[in-house]
């Protein structure tokens, strides 16, 4: 995957894969986009925040966040195929937590996927202005518990950055 997408970016962007809580390789504030497609799953609810308050560390102000997840309450069963933890989340609290780290959700959706047993859910959000405050960092939320990320759980997803924001256009494939 990363090197497709390599080769469809080009000169244009980098893909990386690395641990989607921790961009280390990304300075601050210069991705125009990340891309998080069915990854998110593999987090806990305190994870999932801790990946969106880096993803907005790296993005620069108007920058775009297209997230992909499973949607539901529960964790996802693979029975005997394989005993990888994975959890479902609802778009009101994808949407939520996008809020929390500092973005403003564009739009969101759910949507059945021909031939799961699960529906998909897609949150479109972009990176807001800061506003400084006296001696906060504007925008910026923390994590639930207020303590830096954990890497203890590492998993590896494809976080895509793009240098020109023209490549997302219409990121969930609607009619504007």
């Amino acid at each position: 995957m990363v090197e497709i997408a390599s080769e469809r970016l080009g000169a244009a962007g980098r893909a990386e894969v690395g641990d989607m809580r921790e961009l280390s390789t990304v300075e601050s504030n210069t991705a125009a986009a990340v891309l998080n497609f069915f990854a998110v799953h593999h987090l806990d609810p305190d994870g999932v925040l801790e990946a969106m308050i880096e993803w907005q560390r790296v993005l620069r102000p108007g920058g775009h966040l297209v997230l992909a997840a499973w949607e539901g309450t529960e964790a996802i069963d693979y029975g005997k195929a394989s005993d990888v933890v994975a959890l479902r989340y609802t778009e009101t609290e994808l949407a939520s937590w996008s809020e929390q780290a500092g973005f403003s959700v564009t739009r969101r959706a759910v949507e059945t996927v021909e031939g799961f047993p699960m529906c998909a859910v897609y949150v479109e959000c972009v990176k807001k202005s800061p506003r400084p405050c006296a001696g906060e960092d504007a925008g910026v939320a923390r994590s639930p518990a207020g303590r830096s990320p954990s890497f203890q759980n590492c998993c590896s997803t494809t976080s895509l950055s793009f240098r020109e924001t023209s490549a997302l256009r219409n990121p969930l494939g609607k009619k504007a």
